[in-house]
Order: C-alpha cells, then structure tokens, then sequence
C-alpha cells in the first residue's frame, strides 16, 4: 500500500499524454474533492491515492455503462 503515488506514474501507466492531462482528468472527475487529491511533496506532484480510487472507479463504471450487444457474438 501507498498513500501517495508521483502523477508521472499514473500519467505513464494509464496512458495519458502529459501530466497536465492526467491531473486535469482528476480535477475533472473528482468535483470538490480535487484539491484534496493532489499535493506537491518532495517537488513532484504527487496523488493520495486512499482518496483516489474512486474517481478513477466512477470514471470507469461510467465508460463502460452502456453495453450494446446486438449483433455481437
């Protein structure tokens, strides 16, 4: 367990293009709670990642709600 992972690890690991881009998606999806989510520790911006877990499950539950499956085998 981590309480906190480096933004470049989560930038790297789902993909995004930039670091801006990862924590704009966090601020995006997280409302309110966004500032609470991002620290700057040790110069890096880091997650808090006990916090963090369910922005990126809402982003996800909501990707993937609406499941067409005609024609599908």
């Amino acid at each position: 367990y981590k309480p906190d992972v480096r933004l470049r690890l989560v930038t790297e690991e789902l993909g995004f293009e930039s670091d801006e881009e990862s924590a704009q998606f966090i601020i995006d999806h997280a409302g309110e709670d966004s500032a609470s989510l991002l620290q700057e520790k040790d110069g890096d911006v880091r997650i808090l990642t006990g916090k963090a877990g369910a922005v990126f499950e809402n982003a996800r539950a909501a990707a993937f709600k609406h499941v067409d499956i005609k024609g599908q085998i």
